[in-house]
């Protein structure tokens, strides 16, 4: 990455080539995945990474909306040992117990040739494995799946696990926009037979507060299936770093007050810190030497 000299960068680099080199440094619109740009969680991301080095244990990590869930969640999925490119599931409200197991196995299923070429020469399907037509009906008919369609869920994720060389990872992310209680339930119950039943698998959860008391009550001893990581609005010293380690990669002198109404505005949401780091910034590509921010 090449550090801009001066005061106003526009002057000694090309408009796209700074903004592309400050999209690399400032992520407001989507979850972060690396160690590297995730400021002020260390101590979470480090808990959790060591939290599931035991196997059999999945995390949920929970919140206000906006503290950063993802990008917590994604970035420890993708620095855990034994794992590669992590399956992302983003629920909604018509998200289903199924609809994410199917997620799993069609996100699988383009990824490893040799993967693709056992599915190919065994004849297998999602519906193969007690999840298809007779599972979508029995919701349809406002029905809670019955347990063996548990049991094949895990023994689909144990054939995907067998057929690679490495650790499964899943992300799911919005978890408490599952609004059916039973739904939560066969999720929970799979979640605690993936461990039981040793499958190479481990699902990161994200959701609100009311997603830890969802899967918690599900099951009199799921806790101990779990590392639960709370996630609250960024301290001040994460978002001073955000700021100014952006500032300085970019060659850009700023001075401390503009840090300070930056960091003020965002309130210690993740998300939010970039977007009037950003405005600053470009201010300066059109040729500005600052704008004034709202304190």
């Amino acid at each position: 990455m090449t550090k801009i000299e001066g005061l106003r960068p526009v002057l000694t680099q090309p408009e796209y080539d700074f903004g592309k080199l400050m999209a690399t440094l400032l992520s407001p619109s989507r979850p972060l995945q690396s160690e590297e740009f995730l400021k002020g969680r260390a101590k979470q991301l480090s808990d959790i990474k060591r939290a599931l080095l035991q196997t059999g244990r999945h995390a949920l990590i929970h919140g206000l909306r906006g503290v950063g869930k993802s990008s917590l969640a994604q970035t420890s999925a993708y620095s855990l040992p034994e794992s590669e490119e992590a399956i992302l599931i983003g629920c909604d409200a018509n998200s289903t117990f199924a609809t994410i197991i199917r997620e799993v196995f069609d996100q699988m299923s383009g990824r490893s040739p040799v993967f693709e070429k056992s599915i190919t020469e065994r004849g297998l399907s999602f519906s193969r494995f007690g999840l298809g037509a007779e599972g979508k009906k029995s919701l349809e008919e406002g029905r809670a799946s019955d347990t063996s369609s548990v049991n094949e869920a895990v023994r689909l994720v144990r054939f995907l696990s067998e057929s690679l060389t490495y650790r499964i990872i899943v992300v799911v992310d919005e978890f408490d926009l599952i609004k059916n209680r039973d739904e939560q339930v066969i999720f929970t119950n799979f979640l605690k037979q993936i461990s039981d039943q040793h499958v190479s698998a481990t699902f990161i959860i994200c959701g609100i507060g009311e997603s830890v008391d969802a899967l918690m009550d599900a099951h009199a001893s799921v806790d101990r299936y779990f590392h639960t990581e709370g996630l609250s609005q960024l301290p001040w010293e994460a978002r001073f770093e955000i700021v100014e380690s952006t500032a300085e990669t970019l060659g850009i002198k700023i001075d401390k007050n503009t840090v300070i109404r930056i960091t003020r505005i965002s309130d210690g949401f993740p998300h939010y810190t970039p977007r009037p780091a950003e405005a600053e910034f470009d201010g300066l590509t059109a040729g500005f030497e600052t704008i004034q921010l709202c304190p």
